[in-house]
Formats: structure tokens, C-alpha cells, sequence
């Protein structure tokens, strides 16, 4: 398979993935690659400042290749109406690296001995990424930055362990998690934030089953039944009477409360 192929190919897995983060990390869009890359291509390349008699000063051809003094290939540059393509080849004929400028942006893609794209630094109009694949060529690591917010993605291959890093004004974020099927998601997430910092453990469609939190009121432990409704309060809280009074508890405060989160049980020292 030639290096033009092995890029048509990897636009395929980059919508994939591109459509995977949406989902779980809340809005992140890859750069779009050219599919296909013509064999015959027009390209023009000039040479700057003064020249010595008899050399050429522009030279126009429809495609060059390199090789290496001994017919091997070393490189290949042509270009066409979606932009320029530059590949480099190893001793072993084999592609290796290739550079893509298309109306997105540009691209790089760093390929193995075995042909498995390994590394690809991109910058689209949303901002740069670099994605890093493991030795099957399937996703290990992703990097992006859109607007004020930048992610680090990293998982393995079956995506059932995975790691996110999130930074924005906002605050920061971590999120480790297990998965092996849809409706079993389990993580562990932690935040830093202008309000506070926090810590909890997350059920399926990310409901929290165990939280610690240290707002400006205090510290705080609670824990919440299947529903996301809170059955346990140890530390600073504050709870709501029907009749709309407003309890306060300090640290020094143990609360139960029933399946409708009505307190049935309270300590404070």
C-alpha cells in the first residue's frame, strides 16, 4: 500500500475519532484531510536572489521525485487544487513521512517501519492537534486546543480505560475512566474551579455516587443513591424546610436523608 493510500485510509479513522471526542469530551472537531492524491499533479518551485549564469531560475513540472544516487526513491512532491503534498521514503522504499497543505491547514504525518501511522500534527481553523497512534496504528494519545480550552486525551486501543485532561478559564478538570460496555461507565473526576475544588466517583451517564467538595463554605463528603438523589452529608451543607427556612450545618455535621432527600436524621458537634 503507498503512503497516498495509507492517508486516504486515515481520514476514515480521523472522522471516527473527531466524532468519538464530541461525544466525550463536549466539542472537539478534527481538520478535514484531502482524500486522494493524483499522480499527476502541477507543481512550481522558484529559487530567490541572485543566480549564477547558465542556472535556471524557476522550474515547473507536474511532479518531481528524488532518489537517492542509486535509484532508489527518496522523496515525492506534487501538488494540485487542494494544495501540496511532500512524501519522504526510508532506504527501504518504504514511506515514512508525508506533509499535506490543504485549504484546513497543514499536516504531518509520521509513519514506522511497518507503515502504521504513528504521529499526526495538524493545524486547523479551530487550532493545532496532534494525535498519537499506538504500534497497530489505533489511537493512544490526543492533543487540541479550541479557543480557550485545551484537552489531552489518552486511552487504549478498546477505549475501556481512558483518560482526559481538560484547561479552560473556567478551571481545570481529570477524568479517569472505566468502560466496558454503554451502560457501564464508571470514573473518578476531579475539579478546580474560581468556586471551589472537587472530587467524586461517577455511575453510568456520568450520575456521581460518592463526591467530596471544599467550596468557601467549608468542606463536605456526600454520597448519592442510583436515582442522583443525596442519602449522606458529612461536613458543610445547607438543607431547605418546606416552609422555606434555611438550615446551615458547619463541618462538625452528620446528615441522612430519605429516598426524596427529607432529612430523617441529623448531628451537629
Amino acid at each position: 500500500m503507498t503512503i497516498e493510500e495509507r492517508l486516504a485510509n486515515m481520514e476514515s479513522q480521523l472522522k471516527q475519532l473527531r466524532k468519538h471526542n464530541r461525544a466525550l469530551l463536549g466539542g472537539i472537531i478534527l481538520v478535514s484531510l484531502i482524500a486522494t492524491f493524483p499522480l499527476i499533479l502541477g507543481v512550481t518551485a522558484s529559487r530567490a536572489g541572485a543566480q549564477a549564469p547558465g542556472v535556471l531560475k524557476e522550474i515547473a513540472a507536474r511532479k518531481f521525485s528524488l532518489d537517492d544516487g542509486k535509484g532508489n526513491l527518496s522523496a515525492v512532491l506534487t501538488a494540485n487544487e487542494s494544495g501540496p503534498f511532500l512524501a519522504l521514503y526510508d532506504n527501504k522504499q518504504k514511506g515514512r513521512a508525508a506533509l499535506v497543505v490543504s485549504e484546513n491547514g497543514p499536516s504531518l504525518f509520521l509513519l514506522d517501519e511497518e507503515g502504521n501511522m504513528r504521529i499526526i500534527i495538524s493545524i486547523g481553523k479551530l487550532g493545532p492537534e496532534v494525535r498519537i497512534n499506538d504500534k497497530n496504528g489505533l489511537p493512544a494519545a490526543f492533543l487540541t486546543t479550541e479557543g480557550d480550552e485545551s484537552r489531552l486525551v489518552l486511552s487504549e486501543p478498546t477505549n475501556k480505560f481512558s483518560t482526559i485532561i481538560k484547561v479552560n478559564k473556567a478551571g481545570a478538570n481529570l477524568s479517569v475512566a472505566r468502560m466496558t460496555s454503554l451502560s457501564d461507565l464508571r470514573s473518578f473526576e476531579t475539579s478546580a474551579t474560581s468556586a471551589g475544588i472537587t472530587a467524586g466517583l461517577y455511575q453510568s451517564s456520568f450520575m456521581p455516587r460518592a463526591q467530596m467538595a471544599w467550596y468557601e463554605s467549608g468542606p463536605s463528603f456526600e454520597l448519592y443513591d442510583a436515582k442522583n438523589k443525596t442519602r449522606f452529608v458529612a461536613g458543610c451543607t445547607s438543607t431547605q424546610a418546606s416552609s422555606g427556612v434555611e438550615q446551615i450545618y458547619p463541618e462538625s455535621s452528620i446528615i441522612l436523608f430519605d429516598s426524596n432527600e427529607k432529612v430523617i436524621w441529623s448531628a451537629i458537634r
